[in-house]
């Protein structure tokens, strides 16, 4: 299992969850996403995402992480249709 972000078309960013340290990536995880999917170019989604390991017959799943601000979650919401 892995907490996975693709701001833009250039990055990735990924932490494995092993330990509680999955806390503390959470929120920094996602104000790199969002800082980078505003600046661009080549913008792709903001969203932090829970990623699964496939079981054979899923494939695999991920999940989007609710946004987490200043000891408040909020659901992100997007409409961008940007494309790479």
């Amino acid at each position: 299992m892995a907490l996975v972000a693709m701001p833009n078309c250039h990055m990735l960013l990924y932490h494995p969850i092993t330990d509680l340290a999955v806390v503390r990536a959470l929120p920094a995880m996602a104000e790199v996403a969002g800082n980078e999917f505003r600046k661009g170019p080549g913008s792709a989604r903001p969203l932090v995402l829970w990623w699964r390991e496939p079981a054979w017959w899923l494939g695999g799943q991920f999940t989007a992480m609710p946004e987490v601000r200043e000891r408040q979650v909020l659901t992100h919401r997007t409409s961008s249709s940007r494309r790479c």
